[in-house]
């Protein structure tokens, strides 16, 4: 078991590194990667901790490992989860980061510090910085820079001011009705992303949040409907949405363009959206 640990290791950060690749860049197969990586990680840590507490005789020492353990891997767990936008990431992610502060780190530096004879393994922090050098990647490729957010709030702004010149009544039904499905999921879409009233009594939300969009669109046929409207849209007026990118598989165009998308980006595209359909010759 102390030799099979560390190439194991050594295979799963590589598997989770490559995922994390994967997902920047938006290659098939990232999905995969990231769940089975994250997935061994959660597996594999409780070994080596359970080689660590037979050779504790103190209750102290045992206790935590034990919490190193349950902390460790509710966070990794709360990781995993953020990524792929499942229910319950947030709260697992507070848990297991808050509980790996206090108490499980320190009560294990207390455990170290008091050893007569620490023969602890450097490649157990190498272990431990990997680990948290992954999570610090994965992090930071989710998190929209502030400059994307005010761009694409600027761009929506812009586009709201058309349309609002614009009367409903003087478009075709076809038109209306996709008009009308993109404004619910806009709306539904704020709801979703933490919406608050501000201090001057406007609706603000979280511009940054991925989760929303996500799972909104990938759930369901929230997204399959919108493209089958607009594709009838297209035929009937013997149009081109740019936006539509002349896709003709529903599924591969939410992924490209509302995937992984800001609240704030996926208001501002919807609303692009609906600037063409008002402007359909």
């Amino acid at each position: 078991m102390r030799r099979f640990l560390p190439l194991a290791s050594y295979m799963t950060m590589v598997m989770v590194l490559f995922g994390t690749l994967f997902k920047i860049m938006h290659w098939p197969g990232a999905n995969e990667m990231v769940i089975a990586g994250l997935g061994t990680v959660i597996f594999i840590i409780p070994f080596y901790f359970i080689v660590r507490i037979k050779d504790t005789p103190n209750f102290f020492g045992k206790f935590a490992y034990f919490s190193l353990i349950f902390s460790t891997c509710v966070s990794i767990l709360g990781v995993l989860f953020k990524i792929m936008h499942w229910p319950g990431a947030s709260e697992m992610c507070i848990v297991g980061i808050a509980s790996l502060i206090f108490p499980s780190l320190l009560f294990y530096a207390i455990y170290q510090a008091k050893k007569s004879n620490n023969n602890f393994k450097e490649s157990y922090y190498g272990f431990f910085g990997i680990l948290l050098f992954c999570f610090l990647v994965v992090v930071m490729a989710y998190k929209p820079t502030s400059d994307v957010i005010g761009s694409f709030d600027y761009l929506n702004k812009i586009l709201l001011t058309k349309n609002q010149k614009q009367d409903l009544s003087l478009y075709s039904h076809d038109i209306q009705d996709a008009y009308q499905y993109i404004e619910n999921i806009k709306s539904e879409i704020i709801e979703k992303s933490g919406t608050r009233m501000s201090s001057d009594n406007q609706i603000d939300y979280r511009k940054d949040n991925m989760d929303a969009v996500t799972r909104l669109f990938m759930k369901d046929n929230t997204g399959q409907k919108m493209f089958s409207l607009l594709q009838q849209v297209q035929r009937n007026h013997k149009a081109s949405l740019d936006l539509l990118d002349k896709s003709s598989n529903h599924y591969e165009w939410v992924r490209k363009n509302f995937y992984n998308m800001p609240s704030v980006g996926a208001v501002a595209k919807l609303t692009g959206i609906q600037y063409e359909l008002l402007n359909i010759k």
